[in-house]
């Protein structure tokens, strides 16, 4: 992601890469190689020394954590590859220290730039499918049991790392923030106390407008297979997508009237691309009075963190949860 992300800044064509810090040095000298940057270094307060104006962070989040700390200290912009933080906390910390230092930091959830989403927004607001009632969704996936993804400690939890992204994300972007949650878990694959604690993972939500969501996550399923999905049910139709990860994503509608019709957006602007020129055009525009583009900028981006803490609250209390 570190690949794609940085692609993505080069190819806004105002980018010059000055630095990359890698914890093996290994790795920063062949992504040092890889894009032509003439320093590598394994200590990321290191790169200050090449006067960057922002900062790339793709880490596992409690690394990351430190270094958008460090970051905001030493006043740079900060394109973030995923969440905000792995605790609501650290957000809270994030949130004041952008406003202090007039810096920007936009989170990774390039779902809200992607095509396919943006098409759904808009059909949504066409009433397309008329009053929607009930959203049905499932992302499940074979994490690595090797990786930071499956460390509770170094991710911040599966609910952080992956129903945030999934889900919450744009759902809120679409439907507003929840006003009732309730969540149940599990642990069966990987059951070592350093593991993710929520490992499979059952949640209902309220939305505003009287909406029901159940979403079903977790890092177990087939192998080789593709499951993530969302169906959003109106009184007059379906919408069912199919987000993708490094692609444009699907969408289905479903009406009475015109049957199935079936959209790829593969030939759109790249999510992460279109995400990477605003954020430098919202650079270059700081303290202007122009209406602010960045669609997940820290004050918005801090809820996905709070309902994820949410959800391993009533998962851990067998509670529901009003916010």
């Amino acid at each position: 992601m570190a690949s794609v992300r940085t692609r993505a800044l080069l190819d806004t064509g105002l980018v010059e890469l000055c630095g990359i810090a890698s914890y093996r040095a290994e790795s920063a000298n062949k992504f040092a190689n890889d894009f032509n940057i003439s320093y590598a270094t394994t200590d990321y307060r290191h790169l200050i020394a090449q006067k960057p104006d922002a900062i790339l962070v793709e880490l596992p989040h409690k690394v990351q954590d430190d270094v958008v700390m460090w970051a905001l200290q030493e006043k740079l912009h900060v394109l973030l590859g995923g969440c905000l933080s792995t605790t609501s906390a650290i957000g809270e910390k994030i949130v004041a220290l952008c406003e202090e230092n007039k810096v920007i930091v936009e989170c990774g959830y390039e779902a809200r730039y992607k095509p396919c989403w943006h098409y759904i927004k808009q059909q949504l607001e066409r009433r397309l499918i008329g009053t929607p009632c009930v959203v049905n969704a499932i992302a499940l996936w074979n994490a690595p049991t090797d990786s930071w993804y499956y460390n509770q400690v170094a991710s911040g939890g599966m609910p952080v790392t992956h129903i945030s992204y999934a889900f919450i994300n744009p759902l809120r972007w679409l439907f507003g923030e929840p006003l009732q949650l309730s969540a149940m878990s599990n642990k069966v694959k990987e059951t070592d106390h350093d593991c993710v604690h929520e490992e499979s993972c059952v949640i209902n939500i309220r939305f505003p407008n009287n909406l029901l969501v159940s979403l079903t996550a977790g890092y177990i399923t087939a192998p080789e297979k593709v499951h993530w999905q969302l169906e959003i049910l109106g009184t007059s139709g379906m919408l069912e997508i199919h987000p993708g990860d490094l692609d444009s994503g699907l969408v289905r509608h479903y009406s009475e009237e015109s049957g199935i019709i079936t959209l790829d957006f593969s030939d759109f602007e790249n999510a992460f691309n279109r995400q990477a020129h605003i954020f430098i055009d919202e650079i270059k525009n700081l303290g202007n009075d122009k209406k602010k583009a960045l669609l997940n900028p820290p004050h918005i981006a801090i809820n996905d963190i709070r309902i994820a803490e949410a959800i391993v609250q009533s998962s851990k209390n067998n509670e529901t949860i009003f916010f």
